[in-house]
C-alpha cells in the first residue's frame, strides 16, 4: 500500500476515524504561487496535503518577513493553529508547485468529537505533536540571542 496522508497527520487517530475523515473532507487543487491561506484569515477547514509542497510565510514589524520551517508536503497538516484556537492565521501558505489539499470542515470535527469523546483527544494530540515537531524544527533553524 502506498503513502496515505492522513495516516502521516492522524497517527493517533483509528483507522476508521481517519476513514471517515476522508469521506467527509473537500479536495481542493492550487496552482503554483497561490496563496491557500493568508495571514489573519479565518480558515473554513484544517487541510492535510496530500501532493506538492506548501511555503510558510510570516509578515515580522517593519515590513519584513520570511520562512521559518522548510516547506511542508503530503502527510503535513496546514491551518490547524487557526482551526484550533479560532483566531486569524499566523502565516501565509503558498503553493510551492501545484498542490493538492483535503480539507476538513469544523462540523464534521465537532460532529465527531460530540459522538466519541476520545474522538476529541486523538485528534486535538496529534494536531499538538505536529506543533511540537515544527517548533522544534524551527528551534534549530533559528539561532536564539543569548544574554
Amino acid at each position: 500500500m502506498g503513502f496515505d496522508a492522513f495516516t502521516a497527520a492522524f497517527k493517533e487517530l483509528t483507522e476508521s476515524e481517519r476513514d471517515h475523515l476522508r469521506r467527509n473532507c473537500n479536495q481542493f487543487t492550487f496552482e503554483p504561487g497561490t496563496d491557500i491561506l493568508n495571514e489573519g484569515e479565518f480558515p473554513e477547514y484544517i487541510y492535510v496535503v496530500t501532493k506538492g509542497r506548501v511555503r510558510v510565510t510570516h509578515s515580522m514589524a517593519l515590513g519584513s518577513g520570511g520562512e521559518f520551517v522548510t516547506p511542508l508536503g503530503p502527510g503535513e497538516t496546514i491551518g490547524e493553529m487557526s482551526f484550533v484556537d479560532g483566531l486569524g492565521a499566523s502565516a501565509t501558505l503558498i503553493a510551492d508547485g501545484e498542490v493538492v489539499v483535503e480539507g476538513i470542515g469544523h462540523q464534521v470535527v465537532e460532529k465527531l468529537s460530540a459522538e466519541d469523546s476520545g474522538f476529541a483527544s486523538r485528534f486535538y494530540r496529534s494536531l499538538l505533536l505536529v506543533q511540537v515537531k515544527r517548533l522544534r524544527a524551527t528551534n534549530t533553524r533559528i539561532p536564539l540571542p543569548f544574554a
